[in-house]
């Protein structure tokens, strides 16, 4: 009885740790924070409650001494289990769409510095055209054109 009593506990502080990582996970989503660091430990504290119940109904399941044990707040294993999956679900859909929005968001602010970029090249590119008196080519060099636009030449 010991061992179950010892993963019984050990299951239900995990189940507490998911639940509270979850709601840290979506804090740092709404107030802009440490977000890969709660994900991670969300994740982690996920898997570990996933193990622990394995072990734990594995245990409670292999012999009728722990029947009182296959219950508990009115949920049976897989209920119980599938309470805290929800949890984690939940904050890991969460997650994903701030992943997807910010994955929007530095899209384009990167095609907004590209198109700047480009228009900055442009207008030294026509500076030096009109300001050209031979006809030697003109390489127009900017380290930002340089790397978005590559070269530009005008003969």
């Amino acid at each position: 009885m010991e061992d179950a009593d010892q993963l019984k506990s050990t299951r239900t502080s995990l189940k507490r740790k998911v639940t509270f990582a979850a709601e840290q996970l979506n804090s740092a989503l709404t107030l802009n924070g440490i977000v890969s660091e709660s994900y991670a430990t969300l994740r982690h504290t996920y898997e570990d409650f996933c193990l622990c119940h394995d072990d734990y109904s594995e245990l409670v399941l292999s012999d009728e001494k722990y029947e009182s044990y296959r219950t508990v707040s009115s949920l049976n294993l897989d209920q119980y289990c599938k309470s805290v999956r929800d949890t984690y679900n939940n904050a890991y859909g969460s997650y994903n769409e701030y992943i997807a929005q910010k994955t929007t968001e530095k899209s384009k602010q990167e095609a907004k510095l590209a198109l700047n970029t480009a228009k900055t090249a442009e207008e030294k590119l026509q500076f030096a055209v009109s300001n050209q008196r031979d006809a030697q080519p003109v390489l127009v060099f900017s380290q930002n054109a340089l790397s978005k636009c590559k070269e530009f030449f005008v003969s």
